[in-house]
């Protein structure tokens, strides 16, 4: 909202988003905007500490709910997490440390926790539920991986390159 714009693009071209000009007054908008986009796509994708609700969703709803929850829900979300990460895998100083830090946290504890809950569970639905969580932590390795330069013929450079292309700027 302080930009005036919802293009992702637009926001990178202000002056005070700039790596060189964030020791400004309002220097902290645009870290506490791109922490509040990663929650709403965590949650999306049911990473820790947003996860509570996939068990009880997977739980609850029937099969065909579940897979589909499972399934073109959490890729809808991790699509949109990397093209996102995408924009902001540039140097752009404070923002892109502040989101690699962001998916960092939060992969390592969606790993651990995910696995731990999954191993206390007694019904199957919830089990699949925690194992969906933990599965989701190794899936957001992959925009982190994507941020470096891939070397060619590597599975990241075929993943970042099928992305480009399927889903353009």
């Amino acid at each position: 909202a302080f930009t005036g714009s919802f293009d992702f693009l637009l926001l990178l071209k202000y002056p005070f988003v700039a790596a060189d000009n964030l020791t400004g007054h309002n220097s902290y908008l645009p870290v506490v905007a791109l922490a509040l986009i990663y929650c709403s796509l965590l949650f999306k994708v049911g990473a820790v500490p947003f996860h509570s609700w996939v068990a009880d969703v997977y739980q609850g709803a029937s099969i065909p709910i579940t897979a589909f929850m499972a399934s073109l829900v959490k890729l809808s979300s991790f699509v949109v997490l990397i093209r996102f990460t995408q924009i902001f895998s540039t140097d752009y100083g404070v923002l892109s440390h502040a989101s690699s830090q962001i998916l960092i946290v939060a992969s390592m504890a969606t790993i651990i926790l995910g696995n731990i809950y999954a191993l206390a569970q007694k019904q199957l639905k919830r089990f699949l539920a925690y194992s969906s969580i933990a599965h989701s932590g190794y899936m957001l390795i992959g925009p982190l991986a994507a941020k470096s330069a891939p070397e060619p013929g590597s599975a990241g450079y075929f993943l970042s390159n099928h992305l480009y292309r399927r889903y353009p700027r």
